[in-house]
Protein backbone atom coordinates (compact mmCIF):
# COMPACT_ATOMS: atom_id res chain seq x y z
CA UNK A 1 0.00 0.00 0.00
CA UNK A 2 1.66 3.21 -1.21
CA UNK A 3 0.38 6.19 0.77
CA UNK A 4 0.56 9.57 -0.96
CA UNK A 5 -0.01 12.81 0.93
CA UNK A 6 -1.88 15.72 -0.66
CA UNK A 7 -2.18 19.13 0.99
CA UNK A 8 -5.71 20.43 0.50
CA UNK A 9 -6.83 23.75 -0.91
CA UNK A 10 -9.26 25.81 1.16
CA UNK A 11 -12.49 27.18 -0.24
CA UNK A 12 -15.44 29.16 1.09
CA UNK A 13 -18.74 27.50 0.17
CA UNK A 14 -22.37 28.49 0.72
CA UNK A 15 -24.12 26.15 3.15
CA UNK A 16 -27.71 26.82 4.15
CA UNK A 17 -27.33 30.56 3.64
CA UNK A 18 -23.96 31.07 5.32
CA UNK A 19 -20.36 30.65 4.25
CA UNK A 20 -18.27 27.78 5.51
CA UNK A 21 -14.58 27.21 4.81
CA UNK A 22 -13.74 23.69 3.69
CA UNK A 23 -10.66 21.68 2.76
CA UNK A 24 -10.74 20.56 -0.85
CA UNK A 25 -8.91 18.23 -3.25
CA UNK A 26 -10.26 17.85 -6.79
CA UNK A 27 -11.31 14.31 -7.71
CA UNK A 28 -8.97 14.29 -10.72
CA UNK A 29 -5.94 14.14 -8.38
CA UNK A 30 -7.54 11.47 -6.19
CA UNK A 31 -8.54 9.32 -9.16
CA UNK A 32 -5.07 9.62 -10.71
CA UNK A 33 -3.59 7.97 -7.62
CA UNK A 34 -6.33 5.44 -6.91
CA UNK A 35 -6.27 4.26 -10.53
CA UNK A 36 -2.60 3.45 -10.01
CA UNK A 37 -3.22 1.48 -6.79
CA UNK A 38 -1.98 4.23 -4.47
CA UNK A 39 -3.82 5.48 -1.39
CA UNK A 40 -4.23 9.29 -1.18
CA UNK A 41 -4.29 10.92 2.25
CA UNK A 42 -5.53 14.50 2.47
CA UNK A 43 -3.49 16.83 4.68
CA UNK A 44 -5.18 19.96 6.01
CA UNK A 45 -3.16 23.18 5.60
CA UNK A 46 -4.32 24.01 9.13
CA UNK A 47 -2.09 21.41 10.76
CA UNK A 48 0.66 22.56 13.08
CA UNK A 49 4.25 22.53 11.86
CA UNK A 50 5.09 20.44 14.90
CA UNK A 51 3.03 17.59 13.39
CA UNK A 52 4.93 17.43 10.11
CA UNK A 53 7.50 14.94 11.37
CA UNK A 54 4.67 12.55 12.28
CA UNK A 55 3.13 12.95 8.82
CA UNK A 56 6.49 12.13 7.22
CA UNK A 57 6.43 8.83 9.11
CA UNK A 58 3.07 7.96 7.49
CA UNK A 59 3.42 9.02 3.84
CA UNK A 60 5.46 7.22 1.19
CA UNK A 61 5.25 10.04 -1.37
CA UNK A 62 3.72 13.49 -1.73
CA UNK A 63 1.71 15.23 -4.45
CA UNK A 64 1.62 19.04 -4.45
CA UNK A 65 -1.45 20.20 -6.38
CA UNK A 66 -2.91 23.35 -7.94
CA UNK A 67 -4.71 26.18 -6.20
CA UNK A 68 -4.32 29.80 -5.17
CA UNK A 69 -1.23 31.95 -5.78
CA UNK A 70 1.70 31.60 -3.41
CA UNK A 71 2.02 34.73 -1.29
CA UNK A 72 4.77 36.91 -2.75
CA UNK A 73 6.50 37.36 0.59
CA UNK A 74 7.71 33.75 0.45
CA UNK A 75 9.93 34.50 -2.56
CA UNK A 76 10.34 38.30 -2.65
CA UNK A 77 12.60 39.39 0.19
CA UNK A 78 12.26 43.08 -0.70
CA UNK A 79 8.63 43.28 0.47
CA UNK A 80 8.26 45.31 3.67
CA UNK A 81 4.88 43.77 4.58
CA UNK A 82 4.45 40.05 4.01
CA UNK A 83 1.16 38.14 4.01
CA UNK A 84 1.15 34.80 5.79
CA UNK A 85 -0.37 31.68 4.23
CA UNK A 86 -0.78 28.51 6.28
CA UNK A 87 -0.84 26.39 3.14
CA UNK A 88 2.33 27.96 1.75
CA UNK A 89 4.18 27.44 5.03
CA UNK A 90 3.02 23.84 5.48
CA UNK A 91 3.81 22.86 1.88
CA UNK A 92 7.26 24.46 1.94
CA UNK A 93 8.10 22.68 5.19
CA UNK A 94 6.69 19.37 3.95
CA UNK A 95 8.71 19.62 0.76
CA UNK A 96 11.93 20.22 2.70
CA UNK A 97 11.21 17.28 5.00
CA UNK A 98 10.42 15.04 2.04
CA UNK A 99 13.73 15.89 0.38
CA UNK A 100 15.56 15.33 3.65
CA UNK A 101 13.94 11.89 3.98
CA UNK A 102 14.23 11.02 0.25
CA UNK A 103 10.45 10.80 -0.15
CA UNK A 104 9.42 11.11 -3.83
CA UNK A 105 7.69 14.36 -4.85
CA UNK A 106 5.32 15.09 -7.75
CA UNK A 107 4.06 18.63 -8.37
CA UNK A 108 1.27 19.94 -10.59
CA UNK A 109 0.59 23.62 -11.44
CA UNK A 110 0.95 25.50 -8.12
CA UNK A 111 2.84 22.39 -7.01
CA UNK A 112 5.67 23.20 -9.42
CA UNK A 113 5.74 26.75 -8.09
CA UNK A 114 5.81 25.74 -4.40
CA UNK A 115 8.72 23.37 -5.10
CA UNK A 116 10.62 26.17 -6.83
CA UNK A 117 9.93 28.63 -3.99
CA UNK A 118 10.91 26.04 -1.37
CA UNK A 119 14.25 25.70 -3.18
CA UNK A 120 14.84 29.48 -3.07
CA UNK A 121 13.48 30.26 -6.54
CA UNK A 122 11.16 33.10 -7.54
CA UNK A 123 7.98 33.62 -9.58
CA UNK A 124 6.65 36.33 -11.87
CA UNK A 125 3.52 37.07 -13.89
CA UNK A 126 3.44 35.93 -17.50
CA UNK A 127 3.47 38.89 -19.89
CA UNK A 128 0.37 39.39 -22.03
CA UNK A 129 2.83 39.82 -24.89
CA UNK A 130 3.77 36.13 -24.76
CA UNK A 131 3.07 34.30 -28.00
CA UNK A 132 1.20 31.49 -26.18
CA UNK A 133 -1.92 31.96 -24.08
CA UNK A 134 -1.25 30.16 -20.79
CA UNK A 135 -4.49 31.08 -19.01
CA UNK A 136 -8.09 29.91 -19.39
CA UNK A 137 -10.16 31.97 -21.87
CA UNK A 138 -12.99 34.16 -20.58
CA UNK A 139 -15.51 31.64 -21.95
CA UNK A 140 -13.87 28.84 -19.98
CA UNK A 141 -11.95 27.32 -22.89
CA UNK A 142 -8.73 25.61 -21.75
CA UNK A 143 -5.78 26.27 -24.02
CA UNK A 144 -3.25 23.63 -25.03
CA UNK A 145 0.29 24.01 -26.33
CA UNK A 146 3.41 21.94 -26.83
CA UNK A 147 6.15 21.52 -24.26
CA UNK A 148 9.69 20.85 -25.49
CA UNK A 149 11.46 18.30 -23.31
CA UNK A 150 15.15 18.66 -22.50
CA UNK A 151 17.30 15.93 -24.05
CA UNK A 152 19.25 15.02 -20.90
CA UNK A 153 16.26 15.13 -18.53
CA UNK A 154 14.65 12.37 -16.50
CA UNK A 155 11.37 13.47 -18.09
CA UNK A 156 12.69 12.64 -21.58
CA UNK A 157 13.69 9.17 -20.37
CA UNK A 158 10.21 8.65 -18.93
CA UNK A 159 8.13 10.00 -21.82
CA UNK A 160 10.52 9.17 -24.70
CA UNK A 161 9.39 12.14 -26.84
CA UNK A 162 10.91 15.51 -27.74
CA UNK A 163 7.64 17.44 -27.43
CA UNK A 164 4.14 16.80 -26.13
CA UNK A 165 0.87 18.73 -25.65
CA UNK A 166 -0.24 20.03 -22.24
CA UNK A 167 -3.16 22.10 -20.98
CA UNK A 168 -2.32 25.56 -19.71
CA UNK A 169 -4.17 27.16 -16.78
CA UNK A 170 -1.72 29.52 -15.06
CA UNK A 171 -0.85 33.22 -15.06
CA UNK A 172 2.53 32.98 -13.30
CA UNK A 173 5.80 31.29 -14.19
CA UNK A 174 9.22 30.57 -12.73
CA UNK A 175 11.48 33.62 -12.84
CA UNK A 176 14.58 32.31 -11.04
CA UNK A 177 15.04 28.56 -10.84
CA UNK A 178 15.57 27.22 -7.33
CA UNK A 179 18.69 25.37 -6.20
CA UNK A 180 18.75 21.57 -6.48
CA UNK A 181 16.49 21.85 -9.55
CA UNK A 182 16.95 21.67 -13.32
CA UNK A 183 14.64 22.47 -16.22
CA UNK A 184 12.88 19.46 -17.75
CA UNK A 185 10.77 21.24 -20.38
CA UNK A 186 9.87 24.66 -21.75
CA UNK A 187 7.14 26.04 -23.99
CA UNK A 188 7.91 27.71 -27.31
CA UNK A 189 7.75 31.16 -25.63
CA UNK A 190 10.42 30.11 -23.10
CA UNK A 191 8.14 29.52 -20.08
CA UNK A 192 9.49 26.74 -17.84
CA UNK A 193 6.88 23.99 -18.05
CA UNK A 194 8.52 21.18 -16.07
CA UNK A 195 11.31 20.85 -13.52
CA UNK A 196 13.10 17.98 -11.81
CA UNK A 197 15.71 17.37 -9.15
CA UNK A 198 19.37 17.70 -10.13
CA UNK A 199 20.33 14.95 -7.69
CA UNK A 200 19.16 11.42 -6.91
CA UNK A 201 15.97 12.50 -5.10
CA UNK A 202 12.84 11.93 -7.19
CA UNK A 203 11.31 15.38 -7.68
CA UNK A 204 9.30 16.08 -10.83
CA UNK A 205 6.78 18.84 -11.45
CA UNK A 206 4.67 20.31 -14.26
CA UNK A 207 3.20 23.76 -14.73
CA UNK A 208 0.30 22.23 -16.70
CA UNK A 209 -2.41 19.94 -15.38
CA UNK A 210 -1.29 16.45 -16.37
CA UNK A 211 -3.98 14.90 -14.15
CA UNK A 212 -6.60 16.23 -16.60
CA UNK A 213 -4.81 14.77 -19.63
CA UNK A 214 -4.32 11.12 -18.72
CA UNK A 215 -6.96 9.78 -21.13
CA UNK A 216 -6.19 11.95 -24.15
CA UNK A 217 -2.42 12.29 -23.73
CA UNK A 218 -1.50 8.88 -22.40
CA UNK A 219 2.24 9.42 -21.99
CA UNK A 220 1.51 11.37 -18.80
CA UNK A 221 0.49 8.03 -17.31
CA UNK A 222 4.16 7.05 -17.59
CA UNK A 223 5.02 10.00 -15.35
CA UNK A 224 2.54 8.95 -12.66
CA UNK A 225 3.76 5.36 -12.81
CA UNK A 226 7.41 6.43 -12.56
CA UNK A 227 6.61 8.58 -9.54
CA UNK A 228 4.92 5.64 -7.84
CA UNK A 229 7.68 3.25 -8.90
CA UNK A 230 10.07 5.43 -6.91
CA UNK A 231 7.83 5.31 -3.86
CA UNK A 232 8.95 2.80 -1.24
CA UNK A 233 6.21 1.44 1.00
CA UNK A 234 6.82 1.80 4.71
CA UNK A 235 6.54 -1.12 7.10
CA UNK A 236 3.48 0.05 9.04
CA UNK A 237 3.74 -2.72 11.61
CA UNK A 238 7.11 -1.33 12.68
CA UNK A 239 5.73 2.21 12.74
CA UNK A 240 2.82 1.21 14.98
CA UNK A 241 5.25 -0.55 17.36
CA UNK A 242 7.58 2.46 17.36
CA UNK A 243 10.51 0.50 15.97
Amino acid sequence: MKVIGIVCSELDIDKNGYKQRVNLVANSYIEMLINNNAVPIQISPQIKKANIDEIIKIIDGILFIGGEDIKEGYYNESLMVKEISKRDEIEIELYKKCRENRIPVLGICRGLQIINVAEGGTLEDISNKNSILHTIDEDGFINYHEIYIEKDSILRKIMKVEKYPICSMHHQKIAKLGKNLKISAKSEDDVIEAIESNDKNFVLAFQGHIEKNLKNFKKYNFVVKEFLNNVVEKNYNKIEKGE
